[in-house]
């Protein structure tokens, strides 16, 4: 199965993760409407690679997968739906302008949790879950 575009996805998520990463330790009050324009290109990027996921390769491993990976994409998708409320919710309050500079710790305490979550998700799937759907084909 071609996850080439849902890859890429993730090379710019974070890679976004990154940049926000490092504007933060150049200082939150002088780059926070720098990471705020970041936060908003990330929302973007992962309502369309989720929305992807969920109308098109969820549905299509569930089609032409073996059981163990459908049940693999339920998790995986189950556990998304957790976390996104978390992330939007995030998105949602530090993208306007000037957030971050008015209450840089707080953005700082929230993007340890929010976006360190977001990063270890991303890689996990890139770890474990892409080489089994990429595999599929292979299996076929």
């Amino acid at each position: 199965m071609d996850i080439t575009h849902y890859k890429a996805q993730h090379v710019e998520m974070l890679t976004a993760i990154h940049d926000m990463r490092e504007l933060a330790h150049a200082g939150l009050v002088e780059h926070g409407n720098e990471i705020a324009q970041h936060l908003l290109r990330l929302r973007a990027v992962i309502s369309l690679h989720l929305a992807r996921e969920d109308n098109l390769l969820y549905p299509e491993i569930k089609r032409h997968g073996s059981a163990k990976m459908a049940r693999m994409a339920d998790a995986y998708q189950a556990q998304m739906k957790q976390l996104s409320p978390v992330v939007v919710g995030f998105f949602d309050r530090w993208q306007k302008h000037g957030a971050i500079a008015r209450e840089p710790e707080v953005f700082r305490q929230g993007a340890n949790t929010v976006l360190k979550a977001l990063y270890f998700r991303i890689v996990k799937e890139n770890r474990q879950f892409y080489p089994e759907v990429e595999a599929i084909d292979a299996r076929a």
